[in-house]
């Protein structure tokens, strides 16, 4: 009895998979650059939340800035913010979201260390 091969060509996958991802991938990078703009005029009172809010968005895409847009935007400079006062679920989706974007900071670096130095 023949089995099927464990791999798959670029030929065998449909062509609107394709072109969903290319859309994923260009939502993700819309909704980065709109938070890296919005954590440069609303810093962050954690510092490594700049960095973090706009990784989240590489993975996080839509569903993410929308997170961000209700519960981890900074309050405009000069204004008292609300830190402390959300729920324990948007504390701990805060927390993941920072865990997640390390995660992806540190794949890159390994992923682009890899490429450029193969004898790792």
């Amino acid at each position: 009895m023949p089995t099927a091969p464990l791999t798959m060509t670029m030929a065998q996958f449909p062509t609107w998979l394709g072109a969903l991802s290319w859309l994923a991938i260009a939502l993700g990078v819309a909704c980065t650059v709109i938070v890296a703009v919005d954590v440069v005029r609303r810093p962050q009172q954690m510092a490594v939340m700049n960095v973090v809010w706009p990784v989240t968005m590489l993975f996080g895409s839509v569903v993410w800035l929308v997170f961000y847009r209700r519960s981890g935007r900074a309050a405009p400079r000069g204004v008292e913010s609300g830190a402390g006062k959300h729920s324990m679920a948007v504390a701990v989706a805060t927390g993941t979201s920072h865990c997640g974007a390390g995660c992806a900071i540190g794949d890159l670096v390994a992923e682009f260390s890899l490429a450029a130095f193969p004898v790792l």
